[in-house]
């Protein structure tokens, strides 16, 4: 082979259309910051200032206390807790990749999930093993999987979520004994405890010892959950914001992702701490009370809709879960059909999550 004399390559023309390709990434660079399809990067900028992020997201009322709240960065709370900014939420772990526009050459893994399921109910046996490759995201318990499963199911290009309550303190969990002490009341439908997470030493807990020993098997990331009980424990928003931007900054930082489900009113002041957002009952439910599967008012779907709409329209991936009675085809249908209508990605089980349906089409 004649090597090249690159002491002329002065005198070397590049083809024409590779040169018209250059010049076209090169502007693509300078103007895509200010391209008005950059959804990505003005969610991390965050709304104008003199707006309000819940209101203009969720399209919620606004109480007083919070409008007093509106000129703060959106993306950060009263200490400051500001979750990775100019991260376009599209990269996934590919990253930028050197260029301002690496994100929409080289698209993240996530953009191309079509369906999903919630495997947290089932032990993670030969047979639930075998079954978890047909979907394209699973969530399963980040306790319970071992690195070994983390790898086969990576190995079938299965993007592999630990699911982690950190809005709870479940008495089944290896850390229990250290978090014990932070526990509120008793949440009786599912026998486990409201979390401090006001708490430093709470919040230390699930920051440095449980969520590290998760990631640590492989996982493609976290699936928080809970993270909306400040819903009924305001006091303890401030440190579930602390909480959730540590995790935000501990997964970004290694090129993993963070989902966290449900919150309707809560969610917006951390959402760009967040890669994905799955939102259960949407469609159907089940209430502990009559021990019954029920369908969920027209004034709630439809306001559930929305704000997967919404959220969606905010970058994320958007999920969904209904939880129906077995053999019921038509709830069932329905549920998949509309969390379709507003792009979000439809799983439906009992409410244990032991069902594990094959993947809609």
């Amino acid at each position: 082979m004649n090597e090249v004399d690159f002491s002329k390559a002065r005198h070397l023309r590049w083809p024409r259309s590779l040169r018209g390709l250059l010049l076209g990434m090169l502007a693509v660079s300078v103007l895509l910051p200010q391209a008005s399809w950059g959804t990505a990067s003005r969610l991390q900028e965050g709304p104008p200032r003199s707006s309000s992020p819940t209101t203009s997201m969720l399209q919620r009322p606004v109480s007083a206390a919070e409008s007093s709240k509106d000129a703060r960065d959106p993306n950060a709370n009263a200490s400051g807790a500001v979750c990775p900014r100019f991260r376009d939420r599209t990269v996934g772990r590919w990253g930028w990749v050197g260029f301002p526009w690496g994100s929409r050459l080289f698209p993240s893994r996530l953009s191309r999930v079509r369906n999903w399921a919630f495997a947290i109910g089932r032990d993670l046996d030969g047979a639930t093993m075998r079954l978890l490759p047909r979907y394209d995201l699973v969530v399963v318990d980040g306790e319970a999987v071992t690195q070994s499963q983390v790898r086969v199911l990576k190995a079938s290009g299965v993007i592999v979520l630990g699911y982690l309550s950190v809005g709870t303190i479940e008495r089944n969990r290896s850390w229990y004994g250290e978090v014990r002490a932070y526990r509120l009341d008793l949440w009786g439908d599912w026998d486990e405890w409201y979390a401090d997470a006001g708490a430093p030493g709470y919040r230390d807990v699930i920051e440095r010892q449980v969520a590290p020993s998760m990631l640590a098997k492989g996982l493609d990331g976290l699936f928080l959950d809970n993270t909306d009980m400040i819903e009924s424990h305001p006091a303890q928003s401030e440190g579930m914001r602390l909480l959730v931007a540590a995790l935000s900054a501990q997964t970004h930082t290694t090129g993993k992702w963070l989902f966290t489900q449900n919150g309707i009113d809560s969610i917006a002041p951390s959402l760009a701490c967040y890669d994905g957002w799955n939102l259960e009952d949407v469609t159907w439910s089940y209430d502990f009370d009559t021990g019954r599967y029920v369908r969920r008012s027209r004034t709630d779907i439809a306001a559930g809709l929305r704000a997967l709409r919404r959220v969606r329209a905010k970058g994320l991936l958007t999920l969904s879960t209904d939880y129906v009675k077995k053999g019921n085809r038509r709830a069932t249908t329905e549920a998949v059909r509309k969390a379709r209508s507003v792009g979000a990605i439809p799983f439906v089980s009992n409410i244990w999550l032991t069902r594990l349906p094959p993947p809609p089409r």
